[in-house]
């Protein structure tokens, strides 16, 4: 599990895709917990299809958990609450 909090914008999203990455490469089965999550952009959605690429691509699965206000509404604007699994 990577455990996300703060802002998700075009400065932070850098080290998040890096993150997910590093996890994707141990173990492709990982899941991002968007629950400490204030802010999330259209560069934090762009990190999360690309994991899930990632893990698709590894053979793995890649999901969400705690998604909430932007967040939610971004991924909903985007379509990707559609593609990405969203757990409880």
């Amino acid at each position: 599990m990577v455990e996300v909090a703060g802002d998700i914008d075009a400065d932070t999203a850098p080290t998040l895709s890096a993150a997910l990455t590093a996890a994707i490469r141990v173990t492709p089965r990982i899941c991002c917990d968007l629950r400490g999550v204030d802010f999330f952009g259209a560069d934090g959605a762009n990190v999360l299809a690309t994991a899930h690429l990632q893990a698709a691509h590894a053979r793995g699965a890649f999901s969400v958990r705690g998604v909430h206000g932007v967040a939610a509404q971004v991924l909903d604007l985007t379509g990707l609450n559609g593609i990405l699994r969203m757990d409880d």
